[in-house]
């Protein structure tokens, strides 16, 4: 009986803090996802499988509380993302990028070859027409840059497998800007081809301009 007092007088706490200051609001998420990311290592789990966790509980018992904060949340969360984007491009490095070998494109065309496939499969299962089919396999073939850059760096890859594997995150980020350009024109069928090729064009040439820059 008396946990269950506790646990309620925390549940009413937590759901009254939408009044909450967002640097402790900050400071909360901070603690509480470094708590559950401790415990993870102690158990020999991932500290992403951590991160994601902590970021679960806490949406559960602040949902209104995120819906006050929402506009600085989102703030935080895309300087968090162009941070990690930064780290990943500081590693590879654009002559990296002109220089690289066919692996990690082969990785690329056995992904796009089994997403399709897979999607293709279930699509006709599930009777889906064309164009829910390119969305499926898209959606199949898509990695998480983010998680996949902070497995890597945990599991102690060598340098020239964690290049490699950053590699294939960075054709995968190009893909699906193209996949992304082409859905919504494939929707409405008014795909024009010369916009297509000006960004495959553009997605080819930055690399080389910048490399011939520095």
């Amino acid at each position: 009986m008396l946990y269950l007092t506790i646990l309620e007088n925390v549940k009413y706490k937590l759901r009254n803090l939408h009044k909450m200051e967002i640097y402790h609001l900050v400071a909360l998420f901070l603690g509480f996802s470094a708590l559950i990311v401790y415990l993870f290592e102690r158990i020999g789990l991932s500290r992403i499988a951590g991160y994601i966790i902590a970021g679960i509980v806490l949406s559960f018992f602040l949902s209104e509380t995120l819906k006050a904060n929402i506009a600085m949340l989102n703030f935080f969360s895309e300087v968090a993302i162009i941070l990690l984007v930064f780290e990943i491009g500081r590693e590879i490095g654009i002559e990296k990028i002109r220089k690289m070998s066919l692996t990690p494109l082969i990785i690329l065309g056995f992904e796009l070859l089994f997403a399709f496939t897979f999607a293709s499969f279930f699509g006709t299962i599930l009777k889906l027409n064309p164009l829910e089919v390119l969305i499926l396999a898209g959606v199949t073939s898509f990695s998480s840059t983010a998680i996949v850059f902070k497995l890597v760096s945990e599991l102690g890859f060598s340098d020239k497998v964690r290049k490699e594997i950053l590699m294939v995150m960075v054709l995968e980020d190009i893909y699906a800007v193209l996949i992304l350009a082409i859905l919504p024109n494939l929707k409405f069928g008014i795909l024009d081809p010369t916009e297509l090729l000006r960004l495959v064009f553009f997605l080819y040439s930055a690399p080389q301009f910048s490399s011939s820059s520095a």
